[in-house]
């Protein structure tokens, strides 16, 4: 497992954004993701100029190494309720499956410790293996909305679910000991 400290989250540029597309399109990221169409790059650029200055969002890209990988979207920023919602893909083949556990330590730190929420939430395809990795991380099952995409000739569930600040400090001590992580 790589340390902690070799993964780190820097602000989305414009600069990124044709990477990032090639990335969001790949089959390895749609076949995961709740909507799956291809994007153009002209929405996309829309997408962004909407997005970058938005103070509900935030999106990131994830390094290794000063190496971009992937990105970390934080969205639906509510300082009222203090919730939000997330979201987090893997880009680049790092070689290394330890990456999405080191994306989701940094990511979840960021929620809590930057943005102050108490409710961290999300929502994943029945399918998404991810689902396995966030009860790990404390992530409990809030719902189902049954059948509510159509992927591969059937309609699939997505399941929703939610990690609370208060729960979080215990669950990444036992991550780090899982995973037998180094902080930093």
């Amino acid at each position: 497992m790589l340390p902690l400290i070799d993964l780190k989250l820097r602000p989305m540029e414009v600069d990124d954004l044709v990477m990032v597309l090639n990335w969001r399109n790949s089959d390895h990221v749609r076949r995961y993701s709740i909507t799956d169409h291809v994007i153009q790059l002209e929405d996309h650029e829309k997408w962004y100029q909407n997005t970058h200055n938005d103070p509900k969002c935030e999106w990131l890209i994830a390094e290794l190494s000063k190496k971009p990988i992937g990105v970390v979207s934080i969205t639906d920023i509510s300082s009222l309720n203090g919730t939000c919602t997330w979201g987090m893909y893997i880009g680049e083949n790092a070689g290394n499956l330890g990456i999405g556990v080191l994306m989701e330590i940094r990511a979840i730190d960021r929620i809590f410790n930057h943005h102050g929420i108490r409710k961290l939430w999300g929502q994943a395809l029945a399918s998404n293996r991810i689902l396995a990795t966030h009860k790990k991380f404390g992530f409990v099952e809030e719902g189902v909305l049954k059948k509510h995409v159509y992927r591969n000739d059937n309609f699939e569930d997505i399941i929703l679910v939610a990690l609370f600040s208060d729960k979080w400090p215990e669950k990444r001590k036992e991550i780090f000991k899982l995973f037998n992580l180094v902080d930093g």
